[in-house]
């Protein structure tokens, strides 16, 4: 055969093995996600994200579960199972995982959810992203300002060593908002009880829970509850629970809905369209507010009707 035929020859076989690898499917991406306990909210997130993946993506997925055990010495054993399998993405729901693909993880994406202040853990290196488990203060603080216009004074108490910067973008609204943030730090629960003491003879219009461990237990609750109730001011709560018990009202994350906006960060990860330091840090985009109409009437508030709230007491 001339040397001019073989060479037709040979481009029209590079080009018949081009078109049947193009049409033969594409490998799924595999994201193994790591849940930080057995825990149904957790894995409500989970199963929501596994659900979407599996819908209308161009990029076909498989997302392999990992669950930790309660001794955290396992970490290390389950992540080298994760990494022998050369994952495109890790999906950690919860702080030790989130902590641990830090760790473990640096040259994979890494996406986390369900992390309390996610800026405290180190959570921010150029390979991971993710969502808090905690809403932004503006949008708690901004309710109360619907619900009883013209605050001037609203209390809280934090660990610096914990929330200071969760407090820092609270008191950047008071100021935008007309109203001043009282600032009261404790580094225990000792302390905290104290402060709710010097607190009693400051005029304020509300008190601001924040999911700090030194003010968001049982025993510093049932004290601010009746601090709340017998200086006749709001206390504002971070989940639906406290609501429930007797505080005023809460802005918290729909659970439900994170799985949602987890899978719509990875999805475009995957693609290309995203680098995990473009998203960084996100709170929930889904928030849920719950509001206690008894204690509403208790301290003379009327609900404005207008307002969205989806539990009501």
């Amino acid at each position: 055969m001339p040397a001019e035929g073989l060479a037709r020859l040979a481009l029209g076989v590079i080009i018949l093995l081009c078109v049947i690898d193009s049409a033969s499917p594409q490998q799924p991406a595999e994201i193994s996600a790591i849940l930080d306990k057995d825990s149904k909210v957790y894995s409500l997130a989970l199963d929501r994200f596994r659900e979407l993946s599996q819908q209308g993506t161009h990029v076909p997925v498989n997302v392999v579960p990992y669950m930790l055990d309660s001794d955290p010495a396992n970490g290390p054993d389950l992540m080298a199972k994760v990494m022998a399998r050369h994952p495109k993405l890790i999906f950690a729901i919860g702080t030790n995982a989130a902590q641990l693909a830090r760790e473990k993880a640096h040259d994979v994406p890494v996406l986390y959810s369900m992390v309390l202040n996610p800026a405290k853990h180190g959570l921010s290196r150029p390979n991971i992203c993710g969502i808090s488990l905690d809403v932004s203060p503006k949008e708690q603080l901004s309710f109360l300002t619907k619900l009883k216009p013209g605050v001037k004074r609203v209390a809280t108490i934090y660990d610096p060593s914990v929330s200071d910067n969760v407090i820092d973008e609270a008191d950047a609204f008071a100021h935008s908002a007309g109203f001043e943030l009282v600032r009261k730090r404790a580094q225990s629960l000792k302390d905290a009880l104290i402060a709710i003491k010097e607190l009693e003879n400051e005029p304020l219009d509300a008190f601001f829970m924040i999911l700090d461990p030194v003010i968001a237990n049982d025993a510093s609750f049932k004290v601010l509850l009746n601090f709340s109730l017998k200086k006749r001011i709001a206390l504002i709560v971070p989940a639906e629970p406290f609501v429930k018990a007797g505080a005023l009202f809460s802005v918290g994350a729909d659970y439900s809905k994170i799985g949602d906006q987890a899978w719509e960060i990875a999805r475009r990860i995957l693609q290309g369209e995203v680098k995990p330091a473009d998203v960084g840090i996100r709170h929930p985009d889904a928030m849920l507010v719950a509001v206690n109409n008894t204690i509403a009437r208790t301290l003379g508030i009327e609900v404005p009707r207008t307002l969205k709230i989806d539990v009501a007491y």
